[in-house]
């Protein structure tokens, strides 16, 4: 960047043999400017071409990997301290630090005046720790460092009691069950195992650590139909492989969790049936879809949603109430200039789950018995780009039945080849013809009685009684009580006055 400027400013540095300040900027406008000690030495504008961001590490000066005799126009000399920031900092000539301290703009932050080992400790607590490969410490006088006397302290991180809860609670289900806590798919997909939450959710589950990207959609699917990839303007010269996948329909989804299982030797978790097409032929218009139980991927039902994105946690968000530190967590209407961004950039939950509040939303299972497109919207969580802070907040659902550029999906699974637990619905009493449960609870904790089959009345009015007989030919479960606010979503804020009805022997949807 500006190599002509940084050659001219390095060999007026070489010959007086002191420290020098470079501060390289790429700004909106698309010019690249170099000050040297304050001062502009270099500006030059990228004309048409974009700023295009590498998934390859970060290197600092040359490669020794790669580069045993690098050019000259590699960095040759001692580095002392190196800051990069999510804005340009300054466009103007300006006095230099002489210490660099991290603040809400940092993205990492190197000393190199003390330290030990390969370990290159990222100071501004945003975790971009490096490696030394090829270079020594030194002091700032170009002395060795006594590392018995000068060790660079760790990074204090606070952990909350929720984090050290959940860790643990990883660590022993992982050990129990022998499997790893973070399991990579055959295809390179991350999962993270999460620990069980009482009747909802009695065993343990692996959870998408990221939300699915276009890479990943298209390796199995052969095709992507994202509307934020290459030929987009709002995207021209980025990387969308990294991107999570959206404007995918939920039985595009199904479709997607059964081809990948089928690819990994998993038996479906799914049986699809489709009726119907687009023109394109990809994206499926209709299908049936029933649940086979088998120890492949599905889509996240609302508790294994919730639970995973809680991670123990009692508030508006997984990281608190406040609106104003969404930013670090999510990409949304705020920050995320009315786009998606690659996956897994911002904090994550207590369980290492990213994107749980913001990037895109993601599709819920939701009930599965005949689904089609005229049967009730299936839900999808967990706030997106285009929303305002309140709608990313843990209780919101939203509803829809067709595809759209913010929804996307996360992936879950059994551990260990087990079959899942809604394998197990309708309870063995059940299954042998025998007597149904007179009470349940579905996936978010609603409870359901059951009404037995028999003879009512309907019609009337005021004052009148009903006065058309019906029969009603089956046992049926009514929820216990009106469906709250909580259970809906923040909603408009007005009083919920509705109750939910459950097929007897159907298997408890959500």
């Amino acid at each position: 960047m500006c190599f002509e400027g940084y050659r001219d400013a390095r060999a007026q540095v070489a010959a007086r043999n002191r420290p020098v300040h470079f501060a390289g900027l790429y700004d909106p406008k698309g010019e690249i400017s170099l000050y040297v000690d304050g001062k502009l030495a270099q500006r030059t504008s990228t004309g048409t071409a974009a700023f295009r961001p590498s998934l390859l590490p970060f290197t600092l000066g040359a490669n020794p990997n790669k580069d045993p005799n690098p050019p000259v126009d590699f960095f040759q000399g001692t580095f002392h301290q190196i800051r990069v920031s999510k804005r340009a900092r300054y466009d103007r000539d300006f006095t230099p630090s002489r210490r660099f301290e991290p603040d809400a703009d940092t993205l990492i932050l190197y000393h190199f005046d003390e330290g030990e080992g390969t370990v290159l400790t990222d100071s501004s607590g945003n975790g971009h720790h490096g490696q030394i490969v090829g270079a020594k410490w030194v002091k700032v006088d170009g002395s060795a460092i006594d590392p018995k006397k000068s060790v660079a302290p760790p990074v204090y991180v606070p952990v909350t009691p929720e984090e050290t809860q959940a860790k643990k609670l990883q660590a022993a289900w992982a050990a129990m069950l022998k499997v790893p806590v973070e399991s990579r798919s055959k295809t390179g997909i991350a999962l993270v195992l999460i620990p069980p939450s009482g009747g909802a959710l009695p065993k343990p589950y692996y959870l998408g650590k990221f939300e699915v990207t276009q890479a990943e959609w298209e390796a199995v699917m052969g095709y992507n139909p994202s509307a934020f990839k290459q030929r987009n303007k709002a995207v021209e010269g980025l990387d969308t492989g990294r991107f999570p996948v959206e404007n995918v329909s939920w039985f595009d989804c199904v479709e997607y969790c059964n081809k990948l299982s089928e690819m990994e030797g998993l038996k479906p978790y799914y049986a699809l049936t489709v009726t119907k097409r687009n023109t394109t032929g990809n994206r499926i218009d209709e299908a049936e879809v029933r649940i086979l139980g088998g120890n492949g991927y599905h889509i996240p039902t609302d508790a294994e949603w919730e639970h995973g994105c809680r991670a123990g946690t009692q508030t508006k968000y997984n990281f608190g109430d406040k609106d104003e530190d969404l930013g670090d967590y999510a990409w949304y209407a705020d920050n995320s200039d009315q786009r998606p961004h690659v996956v897994g950039e911002k904090k994550p939950n207590a369980f290492e789950l990213y994107d749980m509040h913001g990037n895109v939303n993601e599709w819920i299972e939701g009930m599965l018995t005949n689904a089609t497109p005229v049967a009730p919207m299936r839900v999808n969580r967990g706030g997106g780009w285009p929303w305002p802070a309140g709608s990313c907040a843990m209780s919101n659902r939203f509803g829809r039945h067709d595809p759209s550029r913010s929804v996307g999906l996360r992936l879950a699974r059994v551990p260990s080849g087990e079959a899942s637990q809604e394998a197990k619905w309708p309870p063995p009493a059940v299954a042998q013809g025998g007597p149904l449960p007179p009470t349940f609870k579905n996936g978010i904790g609603m409870e359901f009685v059951i009404v037995p089959k028999g003879k009512s009345w309907l019609g009337g009015g005021k004052d009148k009684l009903g006065n058309k007989e019906v029969e009603i030919p089956a046992d049926f479960y009514l929820s216990k009580y009106e469906v709250t606010q909580e259970e809906v979503g923040e909603g408009d804020g007005g009083e919920p006055q509705l109750l939910l009805a459950h097929a007897a022997g159907q298997g408890p949807g959500e």
